[in-house]
């Protein structure tokens, strides 16, 4: 058996929007995408909330990651890359939480110098071609930002 994360996405007035995760214990990914389309049209009835997602997750091994936080690292002072398009309306963004002071200079910009960023930066959005919630390519999302109301990193 292995551990799912059923994530449903809600959408309320004003646009203000939340997510809740179920965990389910199933024997494989066919079986979690049954449950959550079990799920959604009960809370569907629930909730006067527009479900704007449905997916699943399974929780991966943590083998060779951090096991302990470094000390004094508080999640407030994440860090949030915005990513802005000129044709969604949306600013998708990254959020990396706790940051180490050691990859950020005063007043808490990116460090140009820390070669952690233009590793994460890398498989974003050229190794692991990654994707927002609506699909939407990432480099695709960067380059818009850059032209359009943005500027470029400096190398």
């Amino acid at each position: 058996m292995a551990l799912y994360g059923n994530v449903v996405g809600f959408r309320y007035d004003e646009n203000k929007s939340a997510t809740k995760e179920f965990h389910v214990n199933v024997a494989d990914e066919a079986a979690a995408i049954v449950l959550a389309n079990a799920l959604a049209p009960l809370l569907d009835a629930l909730s006067g909330a527009a479900i704007t997602s449905l997916s699943i997750s399974r929780n991966l091994s943590l083998a060779g990651l951090q096991a302990a936080p470094t000390a004094d690292i508080d999640v407030p002072k994440g860090l949030r890359l915005v990513f802005g398009t000129d044709f969604s309306g949306v600013n998708p963004y990254v959020t990396v939480p706790g940051v180490l002071p050691s990859v950020i200079i005063p007043p808490g910009v990116l460090d140009p110098a820390a070669a952690a960023w233009d590793d994460l930066f890398t498989e974003l959005f050229v190794t692991g071609d990654y994707e927002d919630f609506r699909g939407a390519d990432l480099l695709t999302l960067r380059d818009n930002y850059e032209v359009f109301n943005g500027k470029r990193r400096k190398r």
